[in-house]
């Protein structure tokens, strides 16, 4: 009895089971070792690992470590330059621009699932630095107004300067983002200070302080407008802050004259 073909549907499941769970490997085409002359070389990448064989010598370590590697394509076959730690640089070739092309997107991806993991696992460690910036520029901003004001070209820069980096495209990641979500509230606030512009940051400052100093100084203004009515009617003679009823008396009267007529 025949064995039943398989759909087109289920092959592609196989392949993509395939893809996920067995390790990818590249190297030269015999026809790129021939013509580029290249050490015979491959490149193979496990989950969070890869294995690199270049001529009798073979390397590995966490795939994290191929985060520097650099694709340079040529007319058929492409270069490859490495920078792994504790070796100098490693340049590969003979590989086809096609699969070069492929083994780039493939390591890009590798790596930065596997940085997100090494984020999460030292979650607190890695935003530590975002955490004491953003209690340092809140100080700063508190610091500068009181002393000029405002908030200075000159200010926005170096706390701009200040900002640590490298951690803005893995925040947005969806695993970070669910575990950010359930972070405290004051690690949160950081994380979304440090994610604004700074000079927008600074901008919004500025406005608010401009407005609530005016609202400060039109009250003061006020009181002093009051005191100085209050002052007035206390030194005022008795007959121009005498009510009407008794000025009309006073002046319709014989009381109004100093003689009595």
């Amino acid at each position: 009895m025949p064995t039943p073909a398989r759909s087109k549907t289920d092959s592609n499941s196989g392949n993509n089971k395939r893809m996920t769970t067995q390790p990818r490997q590249w190297g030269p085409s015999a026809p790129g070792k021939l013509f580029t002359r290249t050490v015979d070389w491959s490149l193979r990448l496990s989950t969070d690992s890869y294995h690199l064989r270049v001529g009798s010598t073979a390397l590995q370590g966490n795939v994290a470590e191929l985060e520097r590697l650099r694709v340079s394509s040529g007319m058929f076959w492409a270069t490859l330059a490495l920078s792994l730690p504790g070796r100098g640089p490693i340049s590969l070739d003979g590989i086809p621009n096609a699969d070069a092309k492929e083994m780039a997107t493939v390591v890009a991806q590798a790596v930065r699932k596997a940085r997100v993991a090494e984020l999460l696992r030292n979650f607190n460690q890695a935003l530590r630095p975002v955490l004491q910036w953003a209690s340092s520029a809140r100080g700063a901003c508190k610091a500068q107004l009181t002393a000029r004001g405002w908030l200075t070209r000159e200010f926005k820069e170096v706390q701009s300067n200040l900002k640590p980096g490298q951690l803005a495209e893995l925040l947005t990641e969806p695993d970070v983002v669910r575990h950010l979500n359930a972070q405290r509230p004051e690690l949160k606030d950081a994380v979304a200070l440090w994610r604004r512009n700074f000079n927008e940051v600074a901008d919004d400052i500025n406005e608010r302080h401009l407005t609530r100093e005016l609202q400060e100084s039109k009250a003061f203004f006020e009181q002093v407008e009051k005191s100085d009515r209050t002052r007035s009617a206390l030194t005022a003679p008795p007959a121009l802050i005498a009510p009407p009823s008794r000025r009309f008396f006073w002046e319709s009267t014989s009381l109004g004259t100093a003689d009595g007529k």
